[in-house]
């Protein structure tokens, strides 16, 4: 099921920050920026291995749709090849 953004903000007023993928899904609503970064970080993070997903863009944006925060797992590829 698919609901469109005036839906979204109707059912949950008080979201401020949602996770989407570059495929248009949306995978979190949160109330605080910090939160939704994070949220988008465990998205990218779990994708990784995932042939069908691994490719697409996670990102956070605010109510209006503007992009506030792209998650990228490069900085945590190469830290974690550093201790290895």
């Amino acid at each position: 099921m698919s609901f469109s953004k005036e839906q979204i903000l109707r059912m949950y007023p008080n979201t401020q920050y949602y996770v989407k993928n570059s495929n248009g899904g949306l995978l979190a609503g949160t109330m605080n920026l910090e939160d939704a970064k994070k949220y988008a970080d465990k998205f990218k993070k779990q994708d990784r291995n995932d042939k069908l997903n691994n490719h697409l863009e996670i990102f956070v944006c605010d109510r209006n749709g503007q992009k506030l925060y792209i998650a990228d797992d490069i900085k945590e590829n190469l830290e974690e090849e550093e201790f290895e």
